[in-house]
């Protein structure tokens, strides 16, 4: 029956789509699972993140590549009510162990980096 191939083939295509959208891009070298909480570095899961660590990496991760001023970390990662509570040296702190976890080199980061004197940036690739 003349059509069915092309129309067998478009179906094909828009699967392979469809699926290709749910999955983590190919370029991409540092991706979360939302859904299962796992941190993966190229394709493997890293040490598993503490509560607070995870919060800022799901922060920085959905605005990946925008830069995070300090203020943005300590709302949404301890909450409003700790806004007068959080110094900077505790964000320092949760950055580097964070870093300790996700970077190869973690006194040279790739990933999560700071931009002096306006916050940090989630770079994934």
């Amino acid at each position: 029956v003349e059509g069915k191939p092309q129309f067998f083939c478009r179906l094909l295509k828009e699967y392979i789509q469809r699926q290709n959208s749910q999955q983590q891009p190919e370029s991409t070298s540092l991706w979360v699972n939302v859904d299962s909480g796992e941190v993966l570095i190229d394709g493997q899961a890293i040490e598993t993140l503490t509560n607070l660590e995870y919060k800022l990496m799901l922060l920085l991760f959905h605005n990946a590549e925008k830069i995070i001023d300090k203020y943005e970390i300590v709302t949404n990662v301890w909450g409003d009510s700790y806004i007068n509570e959080v110094d900077d040296a505790r964000i320092e702190k949760l950055v580097s162990r964070l870093r300790q976890k996700i970077e190869p080199d973690p006194s040279n980061p790739i990933f999560l980096t700071t931009v002096r004197g306006r916050g940090y940036r989630l770079l994934l690739s």
